[in-house]
């Protein structure tokens, strides 16, 4: 069954859905370290969360300024809970070139994690990778 649970970023959030074994992200608006942070907290303290799901993270509705510091941040806050991290996909949808870089910033330093980390322009394209 899937649930969507919002965080205290109005509009972004996660659904989880455990037949599935995919867990969805969606952020808007702001997106910064702090907002990543809770988002992926409440996920952790999910009952359905599962560090073996897949994740498909869509930040196309997001207009914050990303660089490569913000993608080493997120990457070091995963690593020290990386026996939530788990072994799994993660595919980030993205729409702007920024989002983009950002992205592909955050695929290289992710290295360091059990996760295999590929940014698409469309939710088909990372469905069909996470799938397959």
């Amino acid at each position: 069954m899937l649930k969507k649970h919002l965080t205290t970023m109005e509009e972004s959030g996660y659904t989880i859905d455990v037949e599935g074994k995919i867990i969805i992200e969606t952020f808007c608006g702001i997106f910064n370290l702090t907002n990543y942070e809770r988002l992926k907290s409440d996920e952790f303290a999910d009952p359905r969360f599962s560090h073996d799901f897949n994740v498909l993270s869509d930040i196309r509705m997001t207009n914050s300024k990303f660089n490569n510091e913000d993608a080493k941040r997120l990457v070091n806050f995963l690593y020290k809970n990386i026996p939530k991290t788990g072994n799994r996909k993660c595919a980030v949808v993205t729409k702007t070139p920024q989002q983009v870089v950002f992205s592909v910033f955050f695929e290289e330093y992710s290295k360091i994690l059990p996760v295999e980390v590929m940014t698409f322009s469309t939710v088909e394209a990372a469905m069909d990778w996470i799938n397959h």
